[in-house]
């Protein structure tokens, strides 16, 4: 059928084609890109930073645990009261920063383990009183002694989930990554393949007007 038209029809659908070609390639190239800044944000906003906070929430704890330690080897309460407020203070500033993580996009698997790290902060928090409402009482042995056989466990608990957060963030990250490498790909495949079609219409062109192609 296409033999059939003339030359400045020929021209024409053929311009028409190469118009009809650039706009769809628009579309879903900014389509694409569109998802790909999507994958790129959320990476940083729901994978990157909450990453570093986890990091920022687990440091705390570390410092916790050695002012905890610190306070069950004092032998007076007048010397544990300022770490004590330590302790205190690093706890507020762990809240304010699980706060802030909870607002981000978290898959089903980091709410459940969010809700099991915040049980797990109670729990072990309830010990780490138990030890502060000793040390308060001039009662160091039995502080000591909860500090050795109650608070370790608990922590090393705490720390598991607190891990197994990370674990997710890197998970997570790793699927975003590859599907923002999908799309790129998707826009590299149209770009050639709209290539291609625009010089095979060229060369007919050039034909059509009997210019030589060499």
């Amino acid at each position: 059928m296409f033999g059939k038209l003339t030359n400045r029809e020929r021209i024409i659908i053929s311009f028409l084609v190469i118009l009809v070609l650039i706009n769809v390639m628009t579309i879903v190239t900014s389509r694409n890109l569109s998802d790909f800044s999507h994958d790129f944000k959320s990476m940083l906003e729901d994978r990157l930073v909450p990453s570093f906070d986890l990091a920022k929430i687990q440091e705390q704890f570390y410092r916790n645990r050695l002012n905890l330690e610190e306070l069950v080897y004092l032998n007076e309460y007048e010397e544990a009261r300022t770490v004590i407020e330590k302790i205190r203070e690093n706890n507020r500033q762990i809240d304010a920063i699980e706060a802030k993580y909870a607002q981000t996009h978290l898959t089903e698997d980091e709410e459940q383990r969010l809700t099991e790290f915040n049980m797990l902060v109670k729990n072990y928090r309830r010990v780490e009183e138990k030890i502060i409402h000793h040390i308060e009482n001039n009662n160091f042995e039995e502080a000591s002694s909860a500090y050795l056989r109650e608070s370790l466990p608990a922590f090393e608990k705490l720390l598991d989930t607190t891990q197994a957060l990370e674990d997710i963030q890197i998970t997570v990250g790793e699927k975003l990554y590859k599907h923002a490498q999908k799309k790129v790909g998707n826009i590299q495949v149209l770009a050639y393949l709209s290539l291609g079609i625009a010089i095979m219409i060229t060369v007919n062109m050039l034909k059509v007007l009997q210019i030589k192609v060499k």
